[in-house]
């Protein structure tokens, strides 16, 4: 019959798009799935380099804290001589 064939086209787009949307759907949850994943392990990996950076800096101040504590006049003179340097750089070329 004549309106058979209009009824199969539309039934064969309908599965066609139907079939094209599951894929779809389905890459697209992979693809959430993939990124999760990442960002579970860099946020693993940023936690670990912050850690071992706070153990590093307090690695270095409790030298720095020794070395102030045995040496206070040389502390302030490296002290003094970091700011003057400092302030010479600050001030750019006039």
């Amino acid at each position: 019959m004549a309106t058979d064939k209009p009824h199969q086209a539309v039934s064969s787009a309908e599965q066609t798009v139907q079939s094209t949307t599951e894929r779809v759907a389905r890459a697209a949850h992979e693809a959430i799935d993939s990124l999760s994943g990442y960002g579970g392990r860099t946020e693993e990996r940023l936690r670990e380099t912050g850690r071992r950076a706070g153990e590093t800096t307090r690695e270095y101040a409790d030298e720095l804290s020794g070395y102030v504590s045995k040496r206070p006049l040389a502390a302030l003179a490296i002290a003094l001589g970091v700011g003057f340097f400092m302030g010479m750089l600050s001030r750019g070329r006039d």
